[in-house]
């Protein structure tokens, strides 16, 4: 039991280290800093599902959903997501239980088949 207290404290500790790292960055906008152009779209000129998610992440952080969403609409739910999932996991660690892998297994599935789905409809013209 007290195994799954440490691993729950040090959970917590790793999001929330992420979380404030990650706004922190984004919310200094440092002038050195430049969004790389994806390597992907540089080297096919399609778009792959992450395109977009950096600004998406960016407008997040200010408030701007409906930007985020225009930069890359997977990303707010997607957030969403692992958030629950996240929180989902840290309930279980507090509680001394484990999520099944099995369950595991099919949201990652879920997800790369989101993903690939999404690359897709990206880049055909309407």
């Amino acid at each position: 039991m007290s195994s799954n207290r440490g691993q729950f404290w040090l959970a917590l500790f790793s999001g929330v280290s992420a979380a404030l790292g990650t706004a922190l960055f984004f919310a200094l906008k440092p002038s050195w800093f430049r969004i790389p152009p994806c390597p992907f779209h540089e080297a096919t000129g399609f778009y792959c599902p992450g395109c977009g998610s950096t600004r998406a992440l960016q407008s997040l952080l200010r408030g701007d959903v409906l930007g985020a969403f225009r930069y890359n609409p997977l990303v707010v739910p997607g957030l969403v997501a692992v958030l629950y999932l996240y929180a989902l996991e840290l309930f279980d660690l507090w509680r001394g239980e484990s999520r099944s892998r099995v369950s595991v297994l099919w949201i990652g599935r879920a997800a790369l088949a989101a993903s690939a789905g999404f690359a897709v409809l990206r880049n055909l013209s309407f």
